[in-house]
C-alpha cells in the first residue's frame, strides 16, 4: 500500500512538475504572444499614423492635382487661343507676302511702263528735234524758192522782145525762149506751168515715223490731192506714192507701196503717173 502511495506521489509530482512546465511553457508562450501583441500595437500605431499622414498627403497631392488640373486648362485655353493667334499671324503674313509680290510685280510693271516712256519720249524728243531741223531746212527751202519765183517774177517783168537770133544754120530760137533759159539758170525752181508732159521731181524729205515724204512738186506744178508718183532710183523702180497734201513748191505724199518708207532715201527721183 505504502508502494502504491509512493507512486501516487511520485505520479503527481510529475504531474505538478508537467503541470508546471506547461504553466511555465504557457506563461513564457503567453509574454512572447504579449510581446508580439506590443510590438503589433506599436506596428499598427506606426501604420495608422503612417496611413493617416499618406492619406493628408494624398489629400494634399489630390487637391495639387486639382489645381495643376485647372492650371493645366487654363494653360491649354492659352495655348489653344495662342494657337489660334498664329495661325491667324501666318495666315497674316501669308497673305502680305502675297500682297507684297502683288506691289512688286506692279512696282516692276510701272518701272517698267515708265521707262518705256521715258524711252517713247527720247524718241519723240528725237523725232521734234528731227522735224524741227526738217521744218527749218524746209523753210529755208521755202524761202530760197520764194526767192527765186520773185526773181523769176522779175525777170518775167522786165522781159523784152529782141526778135529772132540765128544760133546755127540749121535752127533759131526766139527772144523769148532765150530769156526763159536766162531765168531758168537764175533761178532753179520751176515756174507755174501746166503742161501734159509727165512730171519728174526728186524726193525732199523721208519720215519713216510718221510715213509720209515730201517731194519738190506743188502747185505751181499743176500737182494736186490724189495725184501718184512712180518712185526710181536710177532705172529701178521702188514704188508708188500718192499725195496728200499740196503746198506752192512742194507736196506730202502717202505710201501706197508697203515697207516703202525702208526703202527711199532723199533724192530719189519720183515719175508723174499717167492715168
Amino acid at each position: 500500500m505504502n508502494r502504491r502511495a509512493g507512486a501516487s506521489i511520485v505520479l503527481l509530482t510529475i504531474l505538478v512538475m508537467v503541470a508546471l512546465a506547461l504553466a511555465g511553457g504557457l506563461f513564457y508562450f503567453f509574454q512572447e504572444e504579449h510581446k508580439k501583441n506590443l510590438a503589433l500595437q506599436d506596428e499598427l500605431t506606426r501604420s495608422t499614423t503612417q496611413y493617416e499622414r499618406i492619406r493628408s498627403e494624398l489629400e494634399e497631392a489630390k487637391k495639387k492635382i486639382s489645381v495643376l488640373t485647372d492650371q493645366m486648362k487654363e494653360t491649354q485655353g492659352k495655348i489653344d487661343t495662342l494657337t489660334v493667334s498664329l495661325e491667324e499671324e501666318k495666315s497674316a503674313r501669308i497673305e502680305a507676302q502675297a500682297k507684297k509680290e502683288e506691289l512688286r510685280y506692279e512696282f516692276d510693271q510701272q518701272k517698267s511702263l515708265r521707262i518705256n516712256l521715258e524711252t517713247k519720249l527720247s524718241d519723240l524728243q528725237e523725232v521734234i528735234k528731227d522735224k524741227e531741223v526738217q521744218i527749218k531746212e524746209l523753210s529755208s527751202q521755202k524761202s530760197e524758192l520764194e526767192e527765186q519765183m520773185k526773181a523769176v517774177k522779175q525777170s518775167e517783168s522786165q522781159r523784152v522782145e529782141l526778135g529772132t537770133i540765128v544760133v546755127s544754120p540749121e535752127e533759131t530760137v526766139s527772144a523769148k525762149s532765150r530769156a526763159a533759159a536766162i531765168v531758168k539758170d537764175v533761178a532753179p525752181a520751176k515756174a507755174p506751168q501746166f503742161s501734159s508732159e509727165v512730171l519728174e521731181g526728186k524726193v525732199l524729205v523721208v519720215n519713216k515715223n510718221y510715213n509720209f515724204v515730201v517731194i519738190n512738186l506743188g502747185i505751181q506744178d499743176g500737182i494736186t490731192v490724189g495725184s501718184e508718183f512712180s518712185v526710181y532710183r536710177k532705172k529701178q523702180f521702188l514704188g508708188d506714192l500718192k499725195i496728200e497734201k499740196v503746198h506752192d513748191s512742194m507736196s506730202a505724199a502717202g505710201f501706197l507701196t508697203d515697207g516703202l518708207s525702208y526703202k527711199l532715201n532723199e533724192g530719189d527721183r519720183v515719175v508723174q503717173k499717167i492715168r
